[in-house]
């Protein structure tokens, strides 16, 4: 009975695992962000803990058996050798089982090459199309020039990471702003020339410009709804599924019809991949008067796309930098839709995907997930000439770098304009959702401890690079320029499986905040 209940728990713990990976790639027989990460998580180790017993201890005792070891099951062959055809076996699944360990602690069937798409002939865009920077500004005013003696206000806007709550935060943001400066000619979504984002912020910021894209009419009563729809949701299962079983089974399924089909180029598919599709998803849901195939075309198309299609497909989109960070040299790494190098000290992203993948584009989806790409949530994705890319925030979580060398190569250039017909005012904005100005706490004395060591750890680049960043564009900024926050004053969770009272606490935060939001704004003209 023992034997016949312990094949049904395996065979149970195989259909469970298959039908967790068909419900993380197909979305059957349920989407897997409907399951508990806890279910996921107990899922993924109990078949671990089987295939162990099956393959490694089952196997041991059947060598123990066959060799009649003394003391084992009631078994006693005195006299008797071992059968030569099971003195090699016990070694050999000793040996596979401690190779299989070394692999999964320090190995990956799955490459975690990021995510490429082949170009369609004439649709493969190169870096060196690319305007500087000071060009793109140039064209961008000629097309808002104001009437002569007016002020030309150009907003620079900067996002803090924060998982989803960044993401709903920063969406909310755009939003209300746009609603309260916007006037029959005039909207404030069109006076951003910049948005610089790190992490959770770069999602919501993609969808924030893929309503700009599509031109979803803005409507304030359905911005809860869509945010809980694209973000009140568990985006944990997958991933807990992608680094247990489901990144290694991808991996080897792509290895495997490679060699036999003989294809060659495609990227593997690993928890970036579905997490990609999964936002897709979301916003596809949120938003049904735009077909699926319109939404496609703005989140999969290749990075570069709407800066470069003909004006009259799409309204002029803000400059989008998406930060990143390199995991081999901890430098910061950025996704710009200008020559980054005329203006920044960043790795040109872009440039070195195309420079190694020229008849290739990579998905514009895909670059915001390497700014969120959180360790063990996410997969290092691997760019040709940078290395491992990880989320922004391990460099520096505001934003603000980025937009503070926009800023500067923007003011400089504007001081050697010769057109005075009218003024242009730059107004950096930084999106925060944690307030970035109370007082420093005391450091109280902890006992050291590997625990401690790694939370310091953290502190670095997500506190004191942040910091520095965030303090840094606030004292840069001179008149007649200014700067000002637009800050999330309430406590919300930092998570990927945000709760819709949460958002719906964020919403009543931004309606609370709209006079001194007001405020900031005037004192900005």
């Amino acid at each position: 009975m023992t034997k016949y209940t312990h094949i049904l728990s395996l065979a149970f713990m195989v259909l469970v695992a298959v039908l967790l990976q068909s419900s993380n790639g197909w979305g059957w027989p349920v989407e897997i962000g409907s399951l508990s990460p806890i279910f996921v998580l107990i899922a993924a180790i109990s078949l671990y803990l089987f295939l162990a017993d099956v393959l490694v201890t089952a196997q041991l005792n059947i060598t123990a058996i066959y060799n009649g070891d003394p003391g084992k099951y009631g078994q006693e062959q005195h006299g008797k050798a071992p059968k030569a055809a099971w003195v090699w076996y016990r070694p050999l699944v000793r040996t596979v089982a401690l190779v299989a360990i070394f692999l999964f602690l320090f190995n990956s069937i799955n490459s975690h090459r990021i995510r490429r798409v082949a170009a369609q002939p004439g649709h493969s865009h190169p870096a060196t199309m690319r305007l500087s920077l000071t060009a793109y500004f140039d064209e961008w005013v000629a097309s808002r020039t104001p009437n002569r003696g007016d002020t030309l206000d150009v907003y620079l806007v900067s996002g803090q990471g924060g998982g989803s709550r960044a993401a709903v935060w920063f969406f909310m943001a755009m939003n209300y702003l746009d609603s309260l400066q916007s006037t029959p000619s005039s909207r404030f979504s069109d006076r951003v020339f910049s948005i610089s984002t790190v992490s959770g912020s770069t999602s919501g910021a993609a969808m924030f410009l893929a309503d700009r894209y599509l031109q979803v009419p803005q409507h304030a009563a359905s911005v809860v709804p869509r945010m809980k729809a694209i973000y009140g949701k568990n985006y944990l299962s997958s991933s807990f599924w992608g680094v247990l079983i489901g990144d290694s089974f991808e991996g080897a399924k792509h290895e495997v019809f490679n060699r036999l089909t003989g294809k060659q180029g495609a990227s593997p598919k690993d928890r970036n991949y579905y997490f990609q599709e999964e936002e897709v998803s979301g916003y596809t849901n949120a938003t049904p008067s735009i077909t699926p195939n319109e939404i496609n075309h703005f989140f999969k198309a290749d990075y570069l796309t709407p800066y470069v299609a003909p004006a009259a497909l799409h309204p002029g989109l803000p400059l989008f930098f998406i930060n990143s960070a390199i995991v081999e040299t901890g430098e910061r790494g950025v996704f710009s839709p200008v020559d980054l190098n005329g203006f920044s000290l960043a790795t040109d992203l872009y440039g070195l995907f195309k420079q190694h993948h020229p008849q290739y584009n990579i998905p514009l989806i895909t670059c915001v997930n390497q700014s969120q790409a959180f360790p063990v949530i996410n997969a290092y994705n691997y760019l040709d000439g940078a290395g491992r890319l990880i989320d922004g925030g391990i460099y520096e979580n505001s934003g603000t770098t980025t937009t503070l060398e926009v800023y500067e190569t923007l003011r400089r250039h504007l001081a050697t304009r010769q057109d005075t017909s009218h003024i242009i005012r730059l107004v950096c904005i930084n999106i925060v959702n944690t307030n970035m100005d109370t007082a420093k706490d005391t450091v109280r004395f902890r006992p050291a401890s590997v625990l401690n060591t790694l939370t310091a750890a953290f502190q670095s680049p997500f506190g004191g690079h942040e910091q520095f960043s965030y303090r840094n564009i606030m004292r840069r900024v001179s008149a007649p320029d200014t700067v000002f926050s637009f800050t999330l004053d309430r406590p919300v969770p930092l998570t990927r499986m945000l709760q819709p009272s949460a958002i719906d606490t964020m919403y009543t935060a931004l309606r609370a905040m709209g006079t001194d939001v007001s405020q900031s704004i005037d004192n900005a003209h």
